[in-house]
């Protein structure tokens, strides 16, 4: 019994000194929350934080010179890439002026086997130079240095474009290139010179006035570099519209008399991207067209010899879902839903979570009209369409795409078209393809944004006999 007593006693010494401890920490929070509270100093101390320009204000002598270098050293490495994208860019499109260049030879020398009188293709020379050589070393180059660099190879790609649009202009009017090269004017914008002095001062101090005028430059100088590279783009995107989206307005190859195929350049749209073939021929906006005079286009999605007179079926039936968030274009590329089906084959009973979180869900959507519009148009969204093209045969077709803005079109899960990223109004022939229909059923999934303001797509297929002409890109 006398062990067992002094077990319960050391027991309840334990559990006295545990509650003891528990009741002082009790109280010592306590304390130290009134103090808080009611301590005004001590309070302001612990809760403050670091204010970051107090801080730099702070900094003096070796350690904000140091900081002062360390801050224009990532800025120029920052310029330092753009620029180098800028060239990557130019090099492109060089490749493209080049490639434009040829097929305005092969055209011009193909014209004159036709017809002797017809003078030989000019050299590129007859255009002037594109400009300074812009192969430059950027390595070691100062933060001012890159920014002259980078008007310097503006310019030359500026000049670039110009000559690639020239060359288009002549293969498609039949001109000389001396004729497209005076008709084609293209304008550099200028920029804002750098003040060289602040960026050899000796700033010593945080609060130094000098230091504010230094980051007044390099943020102009960022600014207007990252403007030179999203223009050099631009004139890339629509280089590469006329490179691999020759349109049937632009007429690129002889057809049936009274079609967009028809030599002479008879298209009822001309094209956005490359030169406009007369002033009747601007493309009218977001308005439904005609095919010209004569005849109108069938509505379907039936490739069959039914004993109908059409040369062109625009499909007129689609389900249609959206809009996706597309905030600033940021999801242009993004796999939503729709398109990430293996093959992307489409199920129409499914329900998805579109734009601000909106249930969204296939609709029926029919319109007696070649340009389709989806029931409810938002700006910066993206809409998926869907439908089905019955072929009795295998056949080959010609098959031209519109689209405000941005398109991507997969036939049973291969992609056949896609738009240029830059916004453009709808006009139906903006692009065509050689497709292959095969025997059955053929499914068809677009996909289209709206960057702003209205929208639109259509599809049509030229039902005539195939023309001969350049293999579709």
């Amino acid at each position: 019994m006398k062990i067992e007593d002094e077990h319960v006693v050391e027991e309840l010494r334990g559990a006295g000194w545990g509650a003891f401890w528990w009741t002082l920490a009790a109280i010592l929070h306590v304390v130290a929350v009134l103090v808080l509270v009611y301590f005004t100093p001590l309070r302001r101390w612990f809760f403050s934080a670091e204010d970051p320009e107090a801080a730099l204000a702070a900094l003096k002598g070796l350690r904000m010179r140091q900081i002062t270098q360390q801050l224009l050293a990532a800025h120029t490495h920052h310029v330092r890439k753009t620029v180098s994208e800028q060239k990557r860019v130019l090099a492109e499109l060089q490749e493209i002026r080049d490639g434009r260049y040829k097929r305005y030879v092969e055209q011009a020398e193909k014209e004159r086997r036709q017809n002797q009188k017809t003078p030989p293709p000019e050299p590129m020379s007859v255009l002037g130079s594109a400009g300074p050589d812009a192969n430059i070393p950027l390595d070691d180059r100062s933060f001012f240095e890159l920014y002259d660099i980078a008007q310097l190879v503006e310019k030359t790609t500026y000049g670039t474009y110009r000559q690639v649009r020239a060359a288009e202009l002549a293969r498609i009017q039949s001109l000389s290139l001396t004729e497209a090269g005076n008709a084609t004017r293209v304008h550099v914008p200028g920029h804002p010179r750098v003040n060289i002095d602040a960026f050899y001062q000796d700033i010593d101090r945080g609060n130094d006035p000098r230091l504010k005028a230094l980051k007044d430059e390099i943020l102009k100088v960022r600014i207007e570099v990252e403007e030179m590279l999203t223009a050099a783009l631009h004139m890339l995107d629509v280089a590469n519209g006329i490179q691999t989206a020759d349109t049937l307005g632009t007429n690129v190859f002889g057809g049936p008399s009274g079609t967009a195929f028809e030599g002479g350049g008879s298209g009822r749209w001309g094209s956005a991207i490359g030169p406009n073939l007369r002033p009747e021929e601007f493309y009218p906006g977001n308005v439904d067209g005609d095919f010209g005079s004569g005849f109108r286009p069938l509505n379907g999605r039936k490739l069959m010899d039914d004993g109908r007179k059409a040369q062109w079926m625009y499909i007129d039936t689609w389900y249609v879902i959206g809009p996706f968030p597309n905030p600033n274009r940021m999801n242009i590329d993004k796999k939503f839903p729709p398109e990430s089906m293996p093959g992307c084959r489409v199920d129409l009973d499914r329900t998805y979570i579109g734009k601000d979180g909106t249930k969204l869900q296939w609709e029926f959507r029919q319109r007696p009209s070649l340009m389709q519009v989806p029931y409810n148009v938002t700006n910066y969204a993206i809409w998926y369409a869907y439908t089905e093209v019955y072929a009795d045969k295998d056949q080959d077709r010609w098959v031209i795409f519109g689209s405000d803005d941005y398109s991507r079109v997969w036939l049973d899960g291969k992609k056949i078209f896609s738009s240029g990223v830059t916004p453009h109004k709808w006009i139906p022939d903006r692009g065509w393809r050689k497709v292959h229909f095969r025997k059955g059923i053929n499914r068809m999934l677009l996909k289209v944004e709206n960057a702003g303001g209205t929208m639109g797509f259509s599809v049509a297929i030229y039902l005539g006999e195939m023309p001969t002409g350049p293999a579709s890109p």
